[in-house]
């Protein structure tokens, strides 16, 4: 179960996670959500539309580039960047950015000091490398400090933030974002990605969802009071099957919602493991019964008034997944075209040539590993 619902962002942070004591024994959380928070009810009858504004989109439609929504891939580097959107044929609008391991000290220095790894390789500054950017950037970022500890010193560093502890590094990240040329119209901070998983260390399983959100709203306000940057809550979307499981630190991932007025964008992210559905399926509303999966988030991002991203999606090529799936890339596809009055963006995972796991995903370059789903993909988004 723990390969079924890793989600890939991180990559090494799951080594990391294990020798910081993440085991199978998951302990319910401590206190529960304050009751003045706004928590979205579960879905009743999704129905054939799904609340969907933009109409049906069918097989074989181009989206022109005015109807087209932001869209990359992870943000390797700009070169990387270029390259991804030369391939499929339309430039890179949105990227991911994996900052989840960043000290205070780097956090809170101007142009935002990273490595784009945990191995402190090419250090660099963020802003210089991605300023002109002509799209929108995502950073997955952690919610308390670097994820590089074990996870009873980042359950402590999550009590200390829901006490306001680190507002002041929070604060100058926001204004050096500002100063930099970030807004809200092109930088969404994507904070705690997967918290629903007990595969990261931000996860609330040992310090309560009220400890959580008060951590969260803090981030959210110290952001927030020094930037128009958006804050997005995104979730693992969670198979059906494995809802109860002690991989998930939250059971239900809307008993997590911190509220309407501390979240900005709705987001999750989304792969092909079987435990979904069949391999066949090319139609996301067959994902409707099922709240905690994309047509769920969708319908809830419209009722709220937020911005949909999805943050992280991809094909599956392990054991746990369909492999080279071109149906899935069909189904996604249909997902953000008839949902595009909603999506902020996506980002396909595209990690390629690290070696190893970072490997099951990545849809460029076409190789033999991924013909269809490759062809498909380039089919799809091709102007």
């Amino acid at each position: 179960m723990g390969a079924l619902l890793l989600g890939a962002c991180g990559g090494e942070d799951t080594k990391a996670d294990d020798e910081a004591g993440n085991g199978d024994d998951l302990s319910p959380p401590v206190a529960e959500v304050d009751a003045s928070v706004s928590v979205p009810s579960p879905v009743e009858d999704a129905g054939q539309d799904a609340g969907t504004t933009t109409g049906r989109w069918q097989p074989g439609q181009k989206i022109p580039a005015s109807e087209m929504w932001a869209s990359g891939s992870d943000g390797a580097s700009r070169e990387w960047a270029k390259l991804f959107g030369d391939w499929r044929g339309r430039p890179v609008t949105s990227t991911w950015l994996n900052l989840l391991f960043l000290p205070w000290d780097w956090l809170a220095t101007p142009g935002l000091l990273s490595t784009m790894d945990d191995e402190n390789k090419g250090q660099f500054k963020v802003w210089e490398q991605w300023g002109d950017f002509q799209g929108v950037v995502a950073l997955s970022m952690s919610m308390a400090g670097t994820s590089e500890v074990t996870q009873e010193q980042y359950d402590e560093s999550m009590r200390q933030c829901a006490t306001g502890a680190f507002d002041p590094a929070w604060k100058a990240f926001a204004r050096n974002a500002k100063a930099a040329g970030r807004t809200g119209e092109n930088t969404i901070v994507s904070l705690a990605q997967e918290f629903n998983g007990a595969w990261f260390p931000w996860n609330p399983k040992n310090v309560g969802l009220q400890v959580w959100t008060d951590c969260w709203k803090r981030v959210y306000t110290a952001i927030h009071s020094e930037s128009d940057l958006k804050v997005s809550w995104v979730f693992s979307a969670v198979p059906k099957s494995a809802q109860g499981s002690d991989l998930l630190a939250v059971p239900n991932v809307w008993d997590a919602y911190p509220g309407d007025e501390y979240v900005d964008v709705l987001g999750l992210t989304r792969y092909d493991f079987q435990d979904f559905g069949p391999s066949t399926n090319t139609d996301w509303r067959q994902t409707c019964d099922n709240e905690q999966d994309i047509c769920r988030a969708a319908e809830l991002a419209r009722e709220h008034g937020k911005k949909l991203a999805v943050i992280e999606w991809s094909i599956q090529r392990n054991e746990e997944g369909y492999g080279d799936n071109s149906n899935f890339v069909q189904m996604m596809f249909g997902f953000f075209a008839d949902n595009r009055d909603v999506l902020l963006l996506e980002n396909n995972f595209n990690h390629y040539g690290d070696g190893g796991d970072q490997n099951i995903w990545y849809l460029y370059p076409r190789t033999t590993d991924n013909v269809r789903s490759s062809d498909k993909y380039k089919e799809l988004y091709a102007p």
